[in-house]
C-alpha cells in the first residue's frame, strides 16, 4: 500500500513538473526577444518617401530595403553613400538587394549568365562596389541574387543558359572578391523564394555557412488575382520556414519580402494575423520582417485600404518590433536586434499614423524596447555568478534572459522571469535525480 502511494506521489510530482515545463515554455514565448522590421517603399530612396510611409505605419523602420541592378548606366548601379547615409542617419539599417542583370531585367541575357559572373567578366564592377562599400565603413545587409530558386530572374539555374551548380559558384566568386579586398561591413543575406513544386530545390543552391551571414525568404499572398488562391501567412511561409531552418540552423532568418493583396479576402485580418500573432508566436526563428510597400501588378501597400493600414499600424506597434534606433550600429555581421540594441539604447521618436483622406487613424504609442544586457549561462543549479552579472539558463534549444535590477521596474515581468528561472533550476536538478516508477 505504501509503495503504491509512493508511486502515485512520484507520478503526481512528474505531472506537476511537466505542467511547469509547459508553462515555462509559454513564458519564454511571451517574453520573446525583439526583432527588426523594415520596408521597401514607393519613392525609394528619398527620405520623404520613407518618412511618409513611417507616418502611415506609426513607427520608424529598422531596415530599409533598396534594389540595385548591375546593368544600369545612370550611376544607380554603383554603391551609393548618399542613400546609405540617409538611411543610417535616420536610424535604419540599409539593405541592398543586388541584382546581377541588365537594366531591362531580361531573364535571358547571355552577358549576365552565372558562368560569366564566376569567370570574372564583372570583376571590375564588383571590386569597385566592394571597395566603395569598405570606404563607407558601416554595416549593411547585402541581399545578392535573391529568389534564385524561381525562373523569373537571369540568375536562375533553369534560365539564361545556366547549369546546376552555377549559382553557388557565382555567389562564392562575388563573396571572395569582397573578402580579398578586406570588406567586412557587408552582411550577406541568402534569400530564396518560398518553396514551390515548380521551383528549384534550395538545398542545392545554398553556398555554405562560411559564405552566408543571414538566411531569408520571400513570400506573398496574391489573393485571387490572376487565378491565384487566397493564402494565410502560415500557408505562405510554414513549409519554407521549416525547410530553411533545417538547412541552415545556425543562421538568423529574415522575411525579406512579404505582403498581401486586397482582392479575395480580408487583408486587414491577414496583416493582423501575420504580424500580431504568427511571427511573434509561431515563427520564433524569424529575426527580421520586411514589407514590400509598392504596387507592382498587385496592390501590396499597407495603404491599400483604411482597414489594412490600421491593422498593420496596430500590429507593428508592438515592442516586439524595434524601430529606427541604429544610427550608431557598428557591428558586422549585423547581430540580432537584442544584441545590437545594447549598442544603440536610444530609440528614435515614434511617428503618428497619417489618416487617409476622410478617415481617422488612432494614435499608436508603442512600448519602448528594453535592451538585453550581457548574461552568464547557468548550467548547474549551484553555479556561482560573478558580481553584477545577470543569470540566464541555456538549455538545448533556448536561452533565458533575465532583467537586471535597473531594468526590473516592471514587477510582473520580473516575477514571471524569475518564476521561469525557478522552473528551469528545478529541471536542471532533476537531471541528477532518478524516479524509479
Amino acid at each position: 500500500m505504501a509503495m503504491e502511494n509512493n508511486k502515485k506521489i512520484r507520478i503526481a510530482i512528474m505531472t506537476v513538473m511537466i505542467c511547469l515545463l509547459i508553462n515555462g515554455i509559454a513564458l519564454r514565448q511571451a517574453f520573446a526577444s525583439t526583432i527588426y522590421w523594415g520596408v521597401f517603399y514607393t519613392g525609394c530612396c528619398s527620405l520623404s518617401g520613407l518618412t511618409s510611409f513611417e507616418a502611415d505605419a506609426g513607427k520608424g523602420a529598422a531596415i530599409v530595403n533598396e534594389f540595385q541592378t548591375w546593368g544600369k548606366t545612370d550611376g544607380s548601379q554603383n554603391f551609393h553613400t548618399d542613400w546609405m547615409d540617409t538611411f543610417r542617419n535616420h536610424g535604419s539599417i540599409p539593405m541592398v538587394t543586388w541584382q546581377p542583370q541588365d537594366a531591362s531585367s531580361n531573364v535571358t541575357d547571355a552577358a549576365y549568365s552565372l558562368a560569366n559572373i564566376y569567370n570574372g567578366n564583372f570583376d571590375t564592377y564588383i571590386t569597385k562596389f566592394a571597395t566603395d562599400a569598405k570606404a563607407w565603413g558601416h554595416p549593411f545587409f547585402l541581399r545578392f541574387a535573391h529568389e534564385m530558386n524561381g525562373t523569373w530572374y537571369s540568375w536562375s539555374e533553369k534560365e539564361n543558359g545556366n547549369s546546376p551548380g552555377d549559382y553557388i559558384k557565382a555567389w562564392r566568386h562575388v563573396h571572395d572578391i569582397f573578402t580579398q579586398n578586406g570588406v567586412t561591413n557587408a552582411t550577406w543575406v541568402w534569400c530564396p523564394n518560398i518553396d514551390s513544386k515548380n521551383q528549384i530545390q534550395i538545398d542545392g543552391l545554398y553556398p555554405g555557412s562560411s559564405y552566408v551571414d543571414w538566411v531569408a525568404m520571400d513570400g506573398y499572398n496574391f489573393g485571387t488575382v490572376n487565378g491565384n488562391t487566397w493564402k494565410t501567412f502560415t500557408q505562405v511561409f510554414s513549409a519554407t520556414y521549416t525547410h530553411i531552418t533545417n538547412l541552415a540552423p545556425d543562421k538568423p532568418l529574415m522575411i525579406a519580402e512579404t505582403e498581401s493583396e486586397e482582392t479575395g479576402g480580408d487583408k486587414a485580418a491577414w496583416l493582423t494575423d501575420a504580424f500580431g500573432t504568427q511571427i511573434p508566436t509561431n515563427f520564433p526563428k524569424v529575426k527580421a520582417a520586411v514589407v514590400f510597400n509598392k504596387v507592382v501588378t498587385y496592390n501590396w501597400p499597407i495603404e491599400s485600404s483604411v482597414a489594412a493600414q490600421n491593422a498593420f499600424a496596430s500590429a507593428i506597434s508592438s515592442s516586439y518590433y524595434v524601430s529606427n534606433q541604429y544610427s550608431a550600429l557598428n557591428t558586422s555581421p549585423i547581430p540580432l536586434s537584442d544584441a545590437s540594441s545594447s549598442t544603440n539604447p536610444t530609440s528614435a521618436p515614434t511617428t503618428t499614423p497619417t489618416p487617409l483622406p476622410g478617415t481617422s487613424v488612432p494614435t499608436i504609442t508603442p512600448t519602448p524596447t528594453i535592451p538585453i544586457t550581457p548574461f552568464v549561462e547557468v548550467t548547474t543549479a549551484s553555479q556561482e555568478l560573478p558580481n553584477g552579472t545577470i543569470p540566464s539558463i541555456k538549455n538545448q534549444q533556448y536561452t533565458l534572459y533575465l532583467p537586471s535590477s535597473a531594468q526590473g521596474k516592471n514587477i510582473l515581468q520580473t516575477f514571471l522571469f524569475n518564476f521561469t528561472l525557478g522552473i528551469d533550476t528545478i529541471l536542471i536538478g532533476l537531471k541528477h535525480m532518478s524516479f524509479h516508477i
